[in-house]
């Protein structure tokens, strides 16, 4: 008899600690998801990532003109669109080596001004296959999203 109640308090003892690890875990993931996480649906999640892929087959199909498809870059706090003549200052890779595809690789919602939409993207000047990474950074403005080209 004293053995079983040795055996039961033990596996007392470790049920409580693993309760009460689960329940500080638990406690630690709602307190680091923000405000902004906790804000954002399943529509925004659609919604991004349709505008990123319509964003990647306009620069596949050569359209370089980002607002066709809600694409800017910021001056201080203004997002302004990427006009066609900018395509070599913005899209460098892309003017002399144009896209022949591209796979998302991965996104990530983390704050108002940084989430990240990656893509692996397969560039030709027609002899030569180049891989290269690119990186769309959503933003929520007045209502509705904008992508931007991620500085890291």
């Amino acid at each position: 008899m004293g053995k079983s109640i040795y055996k039961l308090t033990i596996i007392f003892i470790v049920s409580t600690i693993i309760t009460s690890s689960c329940g500080q875990r638990n406690k630690s993931v709602e307190q680091t998801m923000t405000p902004y996480i906790a804000s954002l649906t399943a529509k925004d999640t659609t919604e991004v990532l349709k505008l990123a892929d319509a964003c990647l087959d306009s620069l596949k199909s050569g359209n370089f003109h980002g607002w066709s498809y809600r694409l800017g870059y910021f001056i201080g706090d203004t997002l302004h669109p990427i006009r066609q003549d900018m395509a070599s200052h913005f899209f460098p890779l892309f003017v002399k080596m144009p896209i022949v595809s591209f796979e998302r690789t991965d996104y990530e919602f983390i704050s108002e001004y940084d989430n990240a939409v990656r893509y692996k993207v397969i560039c030709a000047n027609g002899t030569n296959l180049i891989d290269a990474k690119f990186v769309l950074c959503p933003v929520y403005i007045e209502e509705q999203w904008f992508l931007t080209l991620r500085e890291k």
